[in-house]
């Protein structure tokens, strides 16, 4: 069932694939391309997400990794599921509360049409 923008419900809970998590910051690794970022920021955008949404990963203990740079844009998790244990991110650093407008790379709007609608209705509305 494919849901508009203004039908997708509250999320109280959002799963981030990753390639290697810090258990300290909450940092993490997606495959390079920002879609989980992305995603994120569209659920904010709408009002999907809160604040007190949690965020989590599920990696092998392999992947973990202290330190692990990130930008602003990136979404850090809150809680990290290992194949050992559950780790609760102790100092996770601040989320980002929307999409970088500035920032986005033009050719996701073709690519995501959930972006492109949203992108669209803000246009329209700044008009």
């Amino acid at each position: 069932v494919k849901l508009s923008l203004d039908e997708i419900p509250s999320i109280d809970l959002f799963i981030a694939g990753s390639v290697a998590v810090s258990p300290i910051t909450g940092a993490r690794l997606g495959k390079g391309k920002g879609y989980s970022d992305i995603e994120y920021g569209v659920l904010c955008e709408v009002g999907c997400i809160r604040e007190d949404t949690v965020v989590a990963t599920t990696v092998h203990e392999v992947q973990l990794v202290d330190d692990i740079p990130s930008g602003e844009e990136d979404v850090p998790v809150d809680i990290v599921v290992t194949n050992k244990r559950i780790i609760r991110v102790p100092n996770r650093r601040s989320r980002p509360v929307g999409i970088n407008w500035e920032k986005l790379d033009r050719e996701y709007l073709y690519k995501i049409p959930y972006l492109m609608e949203l992108y669209n209705k803000r246009k329209s509305r700044s008009l």
